[in-house]
């Protein structure tokens, strides 16, 4: 189990040693860290004073993203910046088994919060705004992967994919009759000329073999 983080304020340990806590040039305090990255040591020698920035890099650097991610809170970040360190955050949480996702009750506490929103209309996801920054991004996304020639519909193998189930979509009411008549031809003669696997068959194929079928039952 993780240790407890302890309550006692090492700020005020900090300032009675070496006074008044400075600050950066945007006005900030000091960010007070532990050297040792054990929070509940608070032995003056285990305590020094760091801006922002590199109390953000020492942890980054060291792999506490958990830790980076709390930081950048307080930081000015972009948004590719910020959600770097939330990945790399929530990948570490998952390896160490301390993610709100791991825990049944969070899940649950969560989905009844979700669904409380639903019913109230008050979920992001029903707002107009949400649905409009959402339509947003997904158009500068799809360009962004159309210009750098990444977009899965430009990939041949994924063409080809898209051809066939489109192709499929379409055939199906032959392949429904072939289907029926697969299963009239077995009963009749003990054997049918239609397999599984039609999906993907061209509608000139399909037509053919509904014709042979056809032919087999008269």
């Amino acid at each position: 189990m993780k240790p407890k983080r302890c309550k006692i304020n090492y700020r005020k340990i900090y300032e009675s040693h070496y006074g008044e806590i400075p600050v950066d040039a945007d006005g900030r305090s000091y960010e007070i860290h532990h050297i040792d990255g054990d929070q509940n040591n608070n032995e003056i020698s285990n305590l020094v004073a760091l801006t922002i920035e590199d109390h953000y890099k020492i942890h980054f650097d060291n792999g506490d993203y958990g830790a980076a991610m709390l930081i950048s809170t307080r930081m000015k970040l972009s948004k590719e910046e910020l959600s770097e360190i939330r990945s790399k955050s929530n990948i570490q949480r998952y390896a160490n088994g301390t993610h709100p996702a791991q825990n049944p009750k969070h899940v649950e506490a969560s989905r009844k919060r979700q669904l409380e929103k639903v019913k109230n209309g008050v979920h992001q996801w029903q707002t107009e705004k949400y649905r409009l920054e959402a339509r947003e991004r997904a158009f500068k996304s799809n360009a962004e992967r159309i210009a750098s020639n990444t977009h899965i519909f430009l990939m041949d193998e994924n063409r080809e994919r898209a051809r066939l189930r489109n192709l499929s979509k379409s055939a199906r009411p032959i392949v429904n009759e072939i289907k029926i008549l697969s299963a009239l031809c077995k009963e009749k003669h003990g054997y049918t000329l239609a397999k599984s696997g039609w999906n993907g068959k061209s509608t000139e194929f399909l037509e053919q073999l509904k014709e042979d079928l056809t032919k087999l039952l008269d």
